[in-house]
């Protein structure tokens, strides 16, 4: 399984232990959690800011059932993620970021899309969240840093495509 927003959002509210409806993509169209009828004291805001590959292609092949093997290609990546936690708790859950390296739910949720976290930074700070009608809370920011392996299995089979039809004719 790869580390992209999806899983990611399934990560944290594993880490976290509460609904994933309460973990939103930080984008400007993406829902606030405090339009829900079960309204959060607090809730999370994350995005995968980038991925860095740190390695070339790797070929390996893998012994599978029935002497057959499975062949795949195998980069390690760095993601760079911002986590924004925004409501009562907000501070004390960014500051909590920093314990992270030595708890293993998270090492755990990380093995997931095999993935490891970083010790880089961890730094918290405050930045204001706008809320509609012109109101600001103060919401507590992290970036952290996961290292993981992405996997393509090569089976001498074609790759699933992207469907790219269907865009606007100019």
């Amino acid at each position: 399984m790869d580390l992209n927003n999806e899983n990611l959002r399934t990560i944290l509210s594993n880490i976290y232990n509460i609904p994933i409806d309460f973990i939103c993509l930080k984008q400007g169209n993406w829902y606030n959690p405090q339009a829900l009828e079960v309204k959060p004291m607090t809730w999370i805001g994350y995005k995968i800011l980038r991925n860095q590959p740190i390695s070339l292609p790797d070929y390996q092949e893998e012994e599978q059932e029935d002497d057959e093997y499975k062949n795949f290609n195998e980069v390690t990546k760095i993601a760079e993620l911002d986590l924004q936690f925004i409501g009562q708790e907000s501070e004390a859950l960014a500051n909590g970021v920093s314990f992270w390296i030595r708890r293993q739910d998270v090492k755990d949720q990380l093995e997931t899309v095999n993935g490891l976290l970083m010790a880089k930074d961890m730094t918290a700070w405050s930045s204001d969240y706008y809320l509609p009608g012109d109101n600001t809370i103060t919401a507590w920011n992290v970036k952290i840093f996961i290292c993981w392996v992405q996997r393509v299995t090569t089976n001498q089979e074609l790759f699933e495509s992207v469907v790219i039809e269907g865009g606007i004719n100019g």
